[in-house]
């Protein structure tokens, strides 16, 4: 089985530390959320991970090997990225932008795959956008969209999907059904990381959860190892109630 792990991992600008000795692992076939208050260093983790930014220390390993040492398209290989901005540059078909994702894999190929084909009907599948395929994105609603932008990424079929805030702006419909579509990814081997602000959420649909506060990493661990009280109020400064009821967590917030 694959991993990516991170050493002492530590990014300055200045005299401001954004990421401090963070160690971690990420294992294929799992949801890890990545949880902390605004300025906590989520996305400068996650852009450190996906090597677009290098660490002043520390370093990070893909299968043991240094990820600055895998070329831009190697590396997409291994992992797809949801930035915060879903904006797309231009208009385009559905089934046109989901096919994007599969640039990097088939970049070398002169011909169209059949695993390349493979990938883009179970992307469009798994995210429910055949029925929608030939629409033009400019059309789609939120919600839509960021089934689009989410296909696009499982396109790729890397073994690591990262995505930050992907359930920014959703409803709860839209929320749910991307998280169900992260749990279909994982059973068929994704490792998904995910910056989440809903922390009822991510506590309910992850298999592991990092906390972070002020560039450090206080926890990390299932949910049940790491989930208490204590934990929320130091991380969040917030009072919190946890129950557990058929085992689902109902968190409630003084």
């Amino acid at each position: 089985m694959g991993k990516i792990q991170g050493q002492s991992v530590s990014y300055r600008v200045g005299n401001s530390k954004l990421l401090k000795n963070a160690s971690f692992t990420l294992n294929e076939g799992e949801i890890v959320s990545l949880i902390g208050p605004n300025g906590a260093g989520k996305s400068t983790l996650l852009k450190c991970i996906l090597g677009i930014l290098k660490p002043t220390s520390g370093i990070i390993t893909l299968n043991g090997k240094d990820i600055h040492t895998f070329n831009r398209t190697s590396l997409a290989r291994y992992m797809s990225y949801l930035s915060q901005d879903k904006k797309l540059a231009w208009p385009g078909k559905v089934k046109n932008i989901v096919a994007l994702g599969r640039f990097s894999a088939d970049i070398d190929s002169t011909k169209h795959t059949l695993a390349g084909q493979s990938a883009l009907d179970n992307a469009m599948e798994l995210c429910q956008l055949n029925n929608i395929a030939n629409r033009s994105v400019a059309s789609l609603s939120g919600g839509e969209l960021a089934r689009v932008q989410f296909a696009r990424a499982i396109a790729s079929n890397t073994p690591y999907l990262l995505a930050d805030e992907p359930l920014a702006s959703l409803d709860l419909k839209h929320q749910k059904k991307l998280l169900k579509i992260m749990r279909t990814c994982a059973q068929q081997g994704t490792c998904n990381l995910v910056v989440m602000h809903e922390l009822p959420l991510a506590v309910n649909f992850s298999d592991r959860l990092i906390w972070l506060k002020k560039g450090e990493i206080v926890a990390e661990g299932t949910v049940e190892e790491t989930l208490t009280p204590e934990r929320i109020f130091e991380v969040f400064e917030v009072q919190s109630q946890i129950n557990w009821n058929n085992g689902f967590c109902d968190l409630s917030f003084n």
